[in-house]
């Protein structure tokens, strides 16, 4: 397979006249970073790709367990690529690798002209992908995506081993909505003393629990916390969701 893949990137390469497929190897794993001419085009063009940038992975994607990281930004068109990366591992060290050699396939005037990447990077709550990023782009704000931080809380909600009933579930997750959506700093403030003291709150100890440690890391996921950000409005990462079931599509 290795050896498969350094051919099909050096005829890839070949044909465009440059290296936009690069593989290496690092503690016994592999990271391939792709780079085409038309994502060097958007680097240099679209301003959004210096402003916000998503980054998500598909898990599994084949019997090797291999991951593929897609990066994109936005536009009014829809999600734009910025990139790729495959690795044989989803750990920090091997992630930082793939896109330190993706990095290293952009021309100048990438990320609209931004030496020091972007100013603003959306993934999910993954720890690896997430040190992984910060260690490649220290000067960019990580932030989390909405929809994930919400799935995350509606699947500990109804995580049968947390013990919560299932009447109070939906009350639960609505109070914690607002908490997300909250429209200033004082209303977030406001929300989470009423839901960690609320009647049926109190009732679950682990709940309050999760909930401090959920609201500790508040400036990641907060709508309100984010206004300074170049997000321009952008909360979730579909785009790259949706260029995954595509991805997907195309192996079927």
């Amino acid at each position: 397979m290795v050896e498969d893949l350094k051919t099909r990137s050096t005829h890839y390469n070949d044909e465009q006249g440059s290296v936009c497929a690069q593989m290496e190897k690092l503690d016994g794993q592999v990271v391939v970073a792709i780079c085409t001419p038309l994502v060097q085009r958007i680097h240099r063009g679209v301003q959004q790709s210096g402003e916000l940038v998503f980054v998500d992975s598909s898990g599994n994607c084949d019997r090797q367990n291999h991951r593929l990281f897609l990066i994109l930004t936005h536009s009014a068109a829809g999600g734009l690529p910025l990139g790729a990366i495959i690795t044989t591992a989803e750990n920090s060290t091997t992630i930082a690798a793939g896109m330190r050699l993706w990095r290293s396939l952009l021309c100048p005037g990438s990320f609209f002209h931004q030496e020091d990447g972007p100013q603003t990077i959306m993934t999910d709550d993954c720890a690896a992908l997430r040190q992984a990023m910060q260690e490649v782009f220290p000067k960019a704000t990580l932030i989390l995506c909405t929809s994930h931080l919400l799935q995350a809380m509606w699947r500990w909600l109804w995580n049968s081993h947390n013990n919560i009933r299932k009447q109070h579930r939906p009350q639960l997750m609505h109070a914690f909505r607002a908490l997300v959506y909250a429209a200033s700093e004082s209303q977030l403030s406001t929300a989470y003393a009423r839901l960690a003291s609320s009647p049926v709150a109190v009732q679950y100890q682990s709940f309050v629990t999760h909930l401090a440690a959920v609201y500790r890391r508040r400036r990641e996921w907060a709508i309100c916390l984010r206004s300074h950000l170049p997000t321009r409005g952008h909360n979730t990462n579909n785009f790259t969701q949706y260029m995954q079931l595509l991805d997907r599509d195309q192996q079927l």
